[in-house]
């Protein structure tokens, strides 16, 4: 039959409980790393729940950076807009002398003073919300809710709105720098593209960077945070390009009869023309309203791959060749409509594959598993129900010659394993 044995080590109370139980982890996996074990602590008493939590999390980073992309654009959007309405403002501060940082200055702090109003609106809201649903949905949510203020993210949530708000708001803002007054006036009817000074573009830069860096650090998954953060950035530079392209190819169209059309057409390339911006801003809103409904999906099918269909109410292992027939009787006598599925197995322990040893295998998340401790081994001359053969070919009822075995897909992948490849089981002691 198959044994257990369960250690339950006590920790020193006067240390931290969390770093004395990875000291003593890391230590009996480097002392002992042939000994099977299967270590678990308060932070990872189940493991296939803790990959679950995981995914979502990650899932939650890609939200959150989704979220920090699309308010950004919206408020370079915004700065634009308000700038473009207030150019006769703009006008008159210079013409009266002000300075173009002056300018600068006066709507960088009316932005800046905006970002911090909105922040703590959306810091208190979010605040709020925990409680909230506590209260509105916590007798029918099956997880317990202990909603709490958490200071210190709201204050992280705060320098987050407040640096994309920076990031953004800069390049626009730094253009009405260097522009003269009698080029704001003309700016409505011919308008002229125009870079901001270098100033400008390091201080964007610098913020873009230094909200990107800040994602990374502060995400979770810092990987996932790095693969996003960099195709946000390509998306961003592509569609800017195709907002190019498209007004280049409105430009060098043929001219319509049509009045009402050739208007439209060449509304698409005039002088400050909304095409770049309306690319950019639906583009970029779809392209990462896609990404996450697209990884939701994938999640939904994970969870739901991983739950049976239809799960037994009981199971029994181990039940000797000799008593097969009595644990039948009785289990109908018992419960004469139940349905009772009975399956041939042994015990064994995969001690080598591809011709390498188990403890230097290099097995993906998904399927270390299988490597840790004794696992059900079982045989049969046809595919069993619910299942099905990808690669290879099933063993017919009268096969004679080396023993073969077959392997769940996701767990010869993870192992590395192809046809052919050799496994070595070791049962009973005998391999």
């Amino acid at each position: 039959s198959l044994v257990r044995w369960r250690y339950r080590v006590r920790l020193p109370q006067s240390s931290d409980t969390d770093a004395a139980a990875n000291t003593v982890t890391e230590l009996a996996r480097k002392e002992l790393p042939q000994a099977g074990w299967e270590i678990r602590n308060r932070n990872n008493a189940s493991p296939q729940l803790q990959r679950n939590v995981e995914r979502f999390t990650q899932f939650l980073t890609i939200v959150g950076l989704t979220a920090l992309l699309v308010g950004g654009v919206g408020v370079a959007n915004a700065v634009k807009s308000h700038l473009d309405r207030r150019r006769a403002s703009i006008a008159t501060l210079k013409a009266l002398g002000a300075s173009g940082r002056r300018v600068f200055t006066i709507y960088l702090s009316q932005v800046m003073i905006l970002a911090l109003i909105g922040g703590a609106i959306g810091a208190a809201l979010g605040a709020i919300m925990p409680f909230a649903v506590s209260l509105a949905f916590g007798a029918i949510i099956p997880i317990p809710l202990i909603p709490a203020l958490h200071p210190s993210e709201l204050v992280l949530a705060m320098v987050y709105g407040l640096l994309t708000a920076l990031a953004f708001a800069l390049w626009p803002l730094g253009r009405a720098h260097d522009v003269p007054v009698g080029a704001l006036f003309r700016d409505v009817v011919a308008a002229q593209p125009s870079w901001p000074r270098r100033t400008y573009i390091a201080l964007t830069v610098a913020a873009v960077l230094a909200l990107g860096t800040l994602a990374i650090l502060l995400a979770y998954d810092r990987r996932v945070a790095i693969l996003y953060v960099a195709v946000a950035a390509c998306v961003f530079i592509l569609l800017r390009l195709v907002g190019s392209l498209l007004m280049w190819i409105a430009k060098h169209a043929p001219r319509a009869r049509s009045t009402g059309l050739r208007m439209a057409v060449a509304n698409i390339y005039r002088p400050g023309a909304l095409t770049p911006t309306i690319v950019l801003s639906l583009g970029l809103g779809i392209a990462l309203l896609v990404t996450v409904i697209e990884i939701d999906g994938n999640l939904r099918n994970q969870f739901a791959n991983e739950l049976p269909a239809k799960a037994p109410s009981f199971y029994f292992l181990d039940i000797p060749a000799d008593q097969a027939k009595p644990f039948d009787d009785f289990v109908r006598a018992q419960a004469p409509a139940a349905k009772v599925e009975e399956v041939p197995m042994l015990r064994g322990r995969i001690v080598s594959a591809r011709g390498v040893q188990a403890q230097d295998l290099k097995p993906s998340d998904d399927a270390a598993w299988v490597l840790q401790s004794d696992r059900g081994i079982t045989y049969s001359g046809t595919v069993p129900d619910g299942s099905r053969v990808v690669e290879g070919k099933w063993w017919g009822p009268d096969y004679q010659g080396p023993p073969l075995v077959s392997f769940e897909k996701k767990i010869a992948d993870g192992l590395g394993l192809k046809l052919g490849d050799t496994v070595t089981v070791n049962v009973l002691g005998r391999d």
